[in-house]
This record gives C-alpha cells, structure tokens and sequence, in this order.
C-alpha cells in the first residue's frame, strides 16, 4: 500500500463514523485490500461545494476535516493533492446530474449501462454481501447520481477505464473519494462493509 495511505490508518478511519458499526463482510480470498476510509482520500468541503453540494454537507464535510488530528491532515492534504495533480480542476468537469437540484445540466459525458461480469467498462457491483447485478461506465466526465444514491455497493473493477467514486456510509454524512484506479487493471476491489452499507454519490472517469 501506498506509504501515505497507511499514515491514515489511525487517523482518518475514524473520522466521521461515530455510531455502531455492523459486522464486517470479508472479501473474498486472494483480493485487493478492501476500499475503506483509511485508504481513501477524505473530500474536501471546497469538493462538495463544486459539485453543487447544500451547506449542511459542506458544513458536515468540515467537521469530518476538523476531527482529524494534525498529522492525519498533513497526511491527507498530501493525498489530495497528489491525487489531483496532472488532472484537470474539478470545477471544469462536466457533472450530468441524475436528479435535482439542477440548473443547466450538462451533456451526459460518462455513460452507465447495465452489465454482466464480462464487460471492460469502470464497474460497480450491487448485493447484500456478494455483487449480484452491475453498472458499467464508460467516458469522460462526472456522473451524479444526486439524491438517488446508488447504494449496496459491494465492489469495484477499473476495467479499461480510469476513475474513482465519491462514496459515503449509510447514514453518515462524510463523503470519501476512492483513489484512483485503472486503466487496464481488472482486479476486483472490495468496499470494506465495516461502518455500514456503502453508497456512492458519483462517478467520476478520466
């Protein structure tokens, strides 16, 4: 694991998740490290203000920042910022936006479709504890899923795409971006079910 990853494992996982957690869903053998909020790169609440997030998120979002202790946000900064940089400004990313709020939506630029487990598309499993249907996404751009979450997610597979997702736990307000993953890297990564059912807000692709 990247070695800014692991400075956060006692910092950041907590951040946020403040009620009780159910059981943990293991992945299963010979996978990846689960995705969870001590690998991930905690949003900012300047992201949430570019994606058209209300001031209660932003609000939430802050709080969740000034939880961390000091080297937990070195720690994080360091990660956001290596995580953008070569990528253009989010505020010049085109956002389709699934549901309201919503004034001028863009042009769809990032494509979802039903799919089996074969496709090469950025893909996201649904179930209980095993993937049991699944979304791919293919273009260029951010796909919101607004106020219809796409929610039970259990996995994620790059494909031949490049992207992350903006994802948060079941009734708990702070929102993590995965980190970035692909092109041409088929393994299949696991949400950690730790702090509860995952959803997840957008996709973005690269």
């Amino acid at each position: 694991m990247n070695t800014k990853l692991k400075v956060l494992l006692s910092g950041v996982a907590v951040a946020g998740l403040l009620f009780a957690a159910m059981p943990a869903q293991a992945a299963p053998k010979n996978t990846p490290e689960p995705i969870s909020p001590a690998n991930s790169v905690l949003a900012t609440p300047e992201d949430l203000k570019i994606l058209g997030f209300d001031q209660a998120a932003i609000d939430a979002q802050q709080a969740a920042w000034d939880a961390l202790s000091n080297s937990a946000r070195q720690a994080q900064t360091a990660l956001h910022a290596e995580q953008s940089a070569g990528k253009p400004d989010l505020a010049t990313v085109p956002v389709y936006n699934v549901a309201p709020p919503s004034s001028g939506i863009s042009p769809m630029t990032v494509y979802p479709n039903a799919c089996a487990d074969a496709p090469n598309g950025y893909k996201i499993g649904i179930g209980a504890t095993q993937p049991t249907s699944y979304t791919c996404y293919i273009g260029v751009g951010i796909f919101n899923y607004g106020t219809n979450e796409y929610h039970n997610v259990v996995n994620l597979r790059p494909g031949s795409e490049s992207g992350r997702v903006l994802y948060h736990y079941y009734m708990n307000p702070t929102y993590y971006w995965s980190v970035d993953r692909g092109p041409n890297d088929f393994n299949s990564y696991y949400f950690s079910q730790l702090y509860g059912s995952v959803y997840v807000k957008e996709v973005q692709l690269y």
